[in-house]
């Protein structure tokens, strides 16, 4: 996940990068804190990832898939949790 500056970026700044983080597995969606209305905090990111092999217990004949908390709101992104969800994860 890459934390960007939009101003530097549209202006063609070479460090428009302001931060990165690595998650577990590839990211099937993304949910921002409040980012489907018109006033978002941005605080928090949940990663919604599509896999999450040898990381849980099976639980049955579906594996669960994992999600990723980050806290966005600082300089620097910082993970917070990981945690298994049920598959196919498409809003939280």
């Amino acid at each position: 996940v890459v934390k960007w500056n939009v101003d530097k970026a549209v202006a063609g700044a070479d460090d428009y990068i302001v931060d990165r983080i690595n998650v577990h597995y590839n990211i099937g969606h993304l949910q921002a804190s409040g980012g489907e209305t018109m006033k978002p905090t941005g605080d928090f990111l949940l990663a919604l990832n599509k896999l999450s092999k040898d990381q849980y217990l099976p639980v049955g004949p579906d594996m669960p898939e994992a999600q990723e908390l980050i806290e966005i709101s600082g300089e620097k992104m910082r993970m917070l949790a990981a945690f298994p969800t049920p598959p196919e994860p498409h809003d939280a």
